[in-house]
């Protein structure tokens, strides 16, 4: 739409206006001619004109290829997000949470947010967030290099949710009744060096239902933190009063993660 033209003619009468393209008229991008005629009752026209230019804006569009939601990366390890951003116009700003060499935060572990924050010239901005999770790297004593084969990831989390899973412990097999479960592990970053700051949760679950579908019930919980003497994680529970079945044993670490051994307790 526009302001309406002033037309005026000696006989005293309003002449009649037509504009090209018409008042209301849907424009195209780009600019387009707008021609004015104003004719009066003796047939008599004056013309006049202007451009009208269509702009398209539209706030800067991002999308963060890495990290996606919950993508897990090693404490200490060297990790640079990529993400693109697409604007319409010219001048464009970008910030980021990332640290001032560009890269992402790996020495706090946990969950943490990223986000990408972009302005534009006109005054248009959006922002987009994700979520990245800083875990340990989790295996037995030694070098990892002389981990055992069988020092495999896990699948299935507790709870039955996006939690992150990043590792189990050997421990799987058939126990006794009354007989003792030792649990020793290590945690390390992403340059294999040991890390003695994590707090370990042990929960142990009553597995009624083996295939997961019902949720199973807790029945133990212990909290335990590094051993100094045995350079590790170390802790050991007896399974004096525990029924003959199934049982989870989940290992909790201060970065949202979980780890999972099933076990099998037999009478004697």
């Amino acid at each position: 739409t526009w302001p309406a033209p002033i037309v005026t003619d000696s006989s005293g009468m309003t002449p009649t206006l037509i504009a090209e393209p018409a008042l209301g008229s849907v424009f195209p991008l780009g600019t387009t001619p707008v021609t004015l005629t104003a004719t009066d009752a003796a047939g008599n026209t004056a013309t006049c004109a202007f451009d009208l230019t269509v702009e398209y804006t539209a706030a800067p569009r991002i999308e963060i290829a890495f990290p996606r939601h919950r993508d897990p990366v090693r404490i200490g390890q060297i990790v640079s997000p990529s993400f693109d951003v697409e604007t319409t116009a010219a001048e464009t700003r970008v910030e980021t949470t990332a640290t001032a060499d560009g890269r992402l935060d790996t020495f706090e572990p946990g969950c943490h947010e990223f986000t990408v924050h972009a302005a534009d010239a006109l005054g248009l901005s959006s922002s987009k967030t994700t979520t990245y999770c800083v875990v340990y790297q989790m295996g037995p004593s030694g070098d990892p290099a002389d981990w055992p084969a069988d020092w495999l990831p896990i699948e299935q989390p507790l709870p039955l949710s996006d939690r992150m899973v990043v590792g189990s412990m050997p421990l799987g097999g058939r126990y006794v009744v009354g007989e003792e479960i030792g649990i020793f592990f290590t945690l390390r970053d992403a340059f294999g060096a040991e890390r003695t700051e994590g707090r370990v949760q042990l929960s142990i679950t009553d597995v009624q239902d083996p295939t997961d579908e019902t949720a199973p019930e807790v029945i133990a919980f212990y909290g335990f933190t590094y051993d100094a003497e045995r350079s590790g994680y170390a802790y050991a529970f007896s399974t004096d009063g525990l029924s003959p079945g199934i049982y989870d044993l989940w290992i909790g670490l201060n970065d949202d993660s979980s780890h999972r051994v099933r076990v099998e307790l037999v009478v004697p």
